[in-house]
């Protein structure tokens, strides 16, 4: 520890010594160091120098009409409102590595009718220790931090950097990261789940002129390259937009487990019904029940699943039936058999059941078969002491 303690200090010895070895021209004292102003970029209009190198702007949007909806699946109620923060990171690269920075940070908070952003932007590298310092205030352990991907990427970013620059108690500890519930609602159906085909296809949202998530760390290094600030430009406002999705699709995911029937698509549907069952049974029960009633064998499944764990053979008994009445699959006729065989032991009706299944040999995959095979032997043997 020693050691890599040693390398860290001469590493930031030498990072700071970078900042002050700079180009010659005219000169000005800020925090105690001599910086140049000549390059020093002066910020756009409505963003302000809260360092150097470091810019800061507020900004108010509309905040999303479904709001209203707090019904218990991802948020407990209305009174988690205030303590919501939507933030988003945009980095120098996707490695996660040492070399990779964080450049812009977004906070957004719900404040009455409206969504209030704070965007802090790095625009060049010697301002990063007061960049990091400008995100301290933002960081908190009473928060919730709502993000996407920001539990598996952002967050570690953060924490990687904060701790490279001596804060080893900052954090933002509480995270509702949506693309893990987006991937359970929606994965099946649209295959893949980044924010941007998300907003098209779910929130309704079309991006113009926009900017694509894969061009942001080369825009950067073009800007620190030439200072041309077109194309950050588009980054800042990209960034923007990204944060108000945010909070358009959390509350979006709570009024679909409302209104279930509003997803048109029956793979979100059973996703949706997935999610919600350890958070919700009574409302998940009844969906999938919905789903099964409307032909959705996919929901039988899970209902079997859930109805034997919890012993409930009355139900078990009548989903299976219900399933049988739609298709006679290996799924619902092998779990009819266990029921006969097991619970109401009637290994010949059981026998009966499955022995058709033999003529289906091409529709069964291999572990199928083998299993089918295993348990008519042992209902064959059963049967023949009778």
């Amino acid at each position: 520890m020693a050691k890599l303690s040693g390398r860290l200090q001469q590493m930031r010895a030498m990072r700071e010594a970078a900042e002050v070895k700079r180009t010659v021209g005219e000169t000005a004292e800020v925090e105690g160091k001599v910086l140049h102003t000549q390059e020093v970029p002066l910020p756009w209009p409505g963003w302000s120098a809260v360092a150097p190198y470091v810019w800061k702007r507020s900004l108010t949007l509309p905040c999303p009409l479904e709001t209203q909806h707090t019904e218990g699946l991802l948020l407990e109620d209305s009174s988690l409102l205030p303590n919501l923060v939507f933030y988003d990171f945009e980095t120098t690269g996707l490695s996660g590595g040492a070399g990779t920075i964080i450049f812009l940070a977004g906070f957004g908070s719900i404040k009455g009718e409206q969504l209030c952003v704070e965007q802090i932007l790095l625009v060049d590298y010697p301002g990063e220790p007061a960049f990091i310092r400008a995100l301290l205030p933002y960081l908190s352990s009473e928060k919730l931090f709502v993000s996407y991907n920001g539990k598996g990427f952002d967050r570690h970013m953060l924490l990687n950097r904060l701790r490279i620059h001596g804060y080893h108690t900052a954090d933002m500890p509480h995270q509702l990261d949506l693309l893990y519930p987006t991937r359970k609602i929606w994965g099946k159906s649209l295959k893949r789940c980044n924010l941007g085909r998300i907003e098209e296809l779910v929130l309704n949202i079309h991006r113009e002129d926009d900017i694509e998530g894969a061009y942001i760390p080369e825009c950067y290094q073009e800007f620190l390259r030439s200072q041309d600030d077109g194309c950050m430009r588009s980054v800042v406002a990209h960034h923007v937009q990204d944060i108000a999705s945010l909070a358009q699709l959390l509350f979006h995911i709570e009024k679909t487990s409302v209104n279930p029937e509003s997803l048109d698509d029956e793979q979100a549907r059973l996703g949706l019904g997935l999610m919600m069952l350890p958070i919700n049974e009574a409302r998940a029960i009844s969906l999938l029940e919905a789903e099964l009633s409307a032909g959705n064998e996919a929901a039988g499944r899970i209902l079997v699943q859930y109805y034997k764990r919890r012993r409930q053979l009355t139900k078990l008994r009548d989903v299976l039936a219900r399933m049988r009445a739609l298709r006679a699959g290996y799924f619902q006729l092998i779990e009819t058999a266990k029921i006969l065989e097991h619970i109401d032991k009637q290994p010949k009706l059981a026998l009966s059941l499955i022995q058709p299944l033999l003529q289906q040999r091409a529709l069964l995959s291999e572990v199928h078969f083998n299993e089918l095979q295993h348990r008519l032997r042992r209902l064959e043997r059963k049967t023949s002491v009778l």
